[in-house]
């Protein structure tokens, strides 16, 4: 591993080998970044060039990545503010988006959310407009990935399909000449700090979304010196589980949604045993999964389409009510679903089996770099299976958290023993973290898991708020509060009427 002699002035070498991956020689030498023309049409303010790097930190004189980096210039710039560095979510998400197509909507957010500030957004290694970027287009056809069939008495084998597309993807990879075990979080950090110095910045505002916050947290463990303050909104800390292999993480943000109906009047009233409704439909959907027919995308002449079907069990059920406790939209409609299903209304379910099996992930995603990364970080972890020992809590999400060892792919995939890769991150920087109450994806729980280590951390939980808090004005208001004064935990007004969640009801029995 390359540690050099120096990487922050004044340090032992024995604190050295724990807290930094490359030394401020390498990352000099080995760091480029070459301006530009934009890739969509933009305003004279935002610049654009490539990041190159050493796709293996550990190897930095081999073969190079390039990583498209946009920079958003304040309207009307303040020197004594620090630039804030987007680290966006996934793994794997593209932050540009398909073909940088996102890029005017970060000028907006740059300009309302940031005013004074540049804004800097790039793509991670190995995705979207990176170079190369590990797509896995084997693996993306909703047909792969679930489980659908053209005839409804079908019963497919969607690990075993998966697993196939996944081994044609890796093998492509592999023969690029790609190292996949060094795309991961530890090196992507590293990329992080190396843009900050190619770009000659000083201190930086890290914001972090979703799977960012632990790509955050990692450059505040790897390379504090000149990390101002750290935004983490909806936070996945590194020692936490994704919420589909973990029983108890799942389960409480279910439990939240159960209390959250019986606070809501009319929730209360047409659902007040949400709960047991929930059980009576798991058991229904295993004993006999419901086939339901749903619109086949695939096929863009509507007059071509055939009918395709999806089988949904118990497990599929779950992972269709936890995909829409990922939005803020699909939080007020769930009682009625749960209910209808708990009722044998099945044709309930074509809206939300369409939402998830043609929902952004993995469309918008660059699914070969979210294994990687997925794999990678768990890699040295002395047992990768889900956390069923924590269903002893929920046995009702026993079944749906091993439904996932057989989809994963890790124990085939390249990776690299690094037990660091789970650490806890203690650090005094300031740190504002943001938790919407019915987020299944990022739970209040790991947030708290994460503030726990954090010296100055102020948490926020947005009880009505899936995934994603920063799109509403209050969470607004506590990062220009927090920004103003990191060490001062905010206190905007609008705390003291935080919208409770409200719930659709149609009918009780």
């Amino acid at each position: 591993m390359v540690h050099g002699i120096s990487c922050f002035a004044g340090l032992a070498v024995a604190f050295i080998a724990t807290q930094c991956f490359a030394s401020e020689i390498v990352l000099d030498s080995v760091t480029e970044f070459e301006a530009t023309p934009c890739w969509v049409e933009v305003d004279r303010r935002t610049d654009c060039g490539w990041l190159i790097v050493p796709e293996n930190w550990d190897n930095p004189q081999a073969q190079k990545l390039k990583l498209p980096v946009v920079i958003y210039r304040a309207l009307n710039p303040d020197p004594s503010l620090s630039p804030v560095v987007h680290l966006s979510g996934g793994p794997g998400f593209a932050a540009l988006g398909p073909d940088g197509h996102y890029m005017h909507r970060w000028r907006t957010k740059a300009d309302e959310g940031f005013p004074g500030r540049t804004l800097i957004v790039f793509d991670q290694r190995g995705v979207g407009l990176g170079s190369p970027e590990l797509d896995c287009q084997e693996a993306e056809a909703p047909n792969v990935r679930w489980p659908l069939s053209k005839n409804p008495d079908d019963e497919v084998d969607v690990p075993a399909r998966l697993h196939a597309a996944y081994a044609v993807c890796m093998a492509r990879h592999l023969a690029a000449g790609r190292q996949l075990d060094a795309f991961n979080t530890r090196q992507s950090a590293t990329d992080v700090e190396a843009m900050r110095r190619a770009l000659k910045l000083g201190d930086i505002v890290l914001y972090g979304l979703s799977y960012g916050t632990r790509l955050a947290l990692t450059v505040m463990k790897l390379y504090p010196l000149h990390v101002e303050a750290a935004i983490l909104d909806s936070v996945f800390p590194p020692q936490a589980e994704y919420t589909a292999a973990d029983a108890e993480s799942f389960g409480a943000v279910l439990d939240r949604l159960f209390e959250a109906c019986r606070q809501h009047e009319r929730c209360a009233a047409a659902y007040p045993d949400l709960r047991d409704r929930l059980l009576r439909a798991l058991a229904q959907l295993a004993e006999e999964p419901a086939i339901v027919e749903i619109a086949n995308l695939e096929l863009t002449d509507p007059a071509e389409r055939e009918p395709i079907y999806a089988r949904v069990d118990h497990r599929m059920f779950l992972e269709v009510l936890r995909k829409h406790m990922y939005w803020h939209e699909g939080l007020p409609r769930l009682p009625v679903l749960i209910s209808g299903v708990a009722q044998g209304e099945y044709w309930r379910l074509k809206w939300p089996v369409e939402g998830t099996v043609y929902g952004r992930f993995p469309g918008y995603y660059s699914l070969g770099a979210s294994l990687a990364v997925i794999c990678n970080d768990d890699a040295g972890e002395s047992d990768r299976r889900s956390n069923t020992g924590s269903a002893e809590l929920y046995p009702y999400l026993r079944d749906y958290a091993t439904w996932f060892d057989d989809y994963s792919f890790c124990e085939f995939w390249p990776t690299r023993l690094d037990t660091r890769n789970r650490d806890a991150v203690v650090s005094d920087i300031p740190s504002l973290l943001l938790a919407g109450g019915l987020d299944a994806a990022t739970t209040v729980e790991q947030a708290e898991i994460a503030a726990q280590t954090l010296g100055t951390a102020h948490l926020f939980v947005f009880p009505a708020n899936a995934h994603g808090q920063l799109r509403y004005p209050c969470a607004w208001e506590i990062l220009n509060e927090f920004l103003a004064n990191p060490a001062v935990r905010p206190g905007p007004a609008c705390l003291e009427s935080l919208r409770q969640p409200a719930f659709m009801a149609a009918g009780g029995n």
